[in-house]
């Protein structure tokens, strides 16, 4: 049987020749977007890719995660001595707005989106913590004091100290990582843009997982190709 493959091989040269480039052109095809050039290649470094297909350990995670919340969240941070000012709110409230309509995210949490509920002279009030940015010193004392003594909000959307803020960005499950790095970029575009002179910063699971990706990708791109010549060289 080897001996009349490699005669076929030795015999038909052409035609190995022809079903090789076939062959090629549609691993090609496959490998390549023919409309943006980009390589159809995708490195998941998410937790679940290193799960098992079944088990207690995957049971375990998807109890945390359907508990706690998955590791798909970008986390916006911005600090600043005066957080708390009309400017620089006005600017919490335009950045989380324009994070929530971008493609791919399903929700923004943070001051600019929390529920306020409060007594008013007796009666309940439920509204959005910034829904109207006071300008006046007092009333934004009123609110930085408001924001810091609710305990859903402290520690977790505002510091302790009021020098920190917070926006947690979730996104949808089903975005592949090529919609999930646009929308990152974008969102460290917008943040950079309203911030000003305020320090901000975007990290979180979601970030670190597709800077892992991105080295990996990096990484693979350049040892794959040496692989194969140092296998092909005699």
């Amino acid at each position: 049987m080897r001996t009349r493959l490699i005669a076929f091989v030795i015999n038909y040269p052409a035609l190995i020749l022809v079903a090789a480039s076939i062959l090629f052109g549609f691993g090609a095809y496959q490998l390549v977007d023919v409309q943006t050039g980009a390589l159809n290649i995708e490195i998941d470094a998410s937790l679940t890719g290193l799960l098992p297909v079944r088990g207690k350990p995957l049971e375990t995670y998807r109890r945390v995660r359907d508990r706690f919340g998955g590791d798909d969240i970008l986390l916006v941070a911005w600090f600043g001595e005066d957080l708390f000012s009309t400017d620089v709110l006005q600017r919490v409230k335009r950045l989380t707005r324009r994070m929530q309509r971008l493609d791919g995210v399903s929700r923004v949490d943070g001051l600019a989106s929390a529920i306020n509920i409060r007594d008013v002279d007796g009666v309940i009030r439920v509204d959005r913590l910034l829904k109207r940015i006071p300008k006046n010193v007092a009333a934004l004392e009123t609110l930085k004091a408001e924001a810091l003594s609710n305990p859903l909000y402290r520690g977790q959307f505002v510091s302790h100290d009021g020098r920190g803020m917070l926006m947690a960005v979730h996104f949808d499950s089903d975005l592949d990582s090529t919609g999930l790095t646009r929308a990152v970029e974008a969102i460290a575009l917008a943040s950079r843009e309203e911030a000003g002179g305020v320090e901000q910063f975007v990290s979180g699971p979601i970030h670190a997982r597709l800077e892992i990706s991105r080295i990996l990708f990096r990484d693979i791109r350049l040892a794959l190709p040496l692989a194969v010549l140092v296998g092909a060289s005699p």
